[in-house]
């Protein structure tokens, strides 16, 4: 179960916000919270990292930091372009 926040503003960024979606993780009603922390996105950018994200964590089982580091490690123009937060449980398998 996980959430991705496609948004761009303050959701990340602010302490509070952030707080408030590691709450999400932390009361277990989702296993990882991602969204993005730059000024702005640009979809055309970001949406093959995110899709390789969603796709090496649903599709190849892949946990989720190691999940994030692939994607978006191997696309450096969707990190530099939005940088990314994410917060998530310990899984084990």
């Amino acid at each position: 179960r996980g959430l991705v926040i496609c948004a761009c503003g303050s959701t990340g960024r602010v302490t509070k916000s952030a707080m408030l979606l590691n709450r999400l993780v932390e009361c277990d009603i989702f296993d990882f919270v991602l969204t993005f922390v730059g000024a702005s996105t640009i979809d055309l950018v970001i949406v093959p990292a995110l899709n390789q994200f969603i796709e090496n964590v649903y599709i190849y089982d892949m946990r989720i930091w190691d999940a994030l580091e692939e994607s978006f490690g191997e696309d450096r123009h969707a990190l530099n372009q939005s940088p990314v937060l994410l917060s998530f449980a310990d899984i084990q398998v």
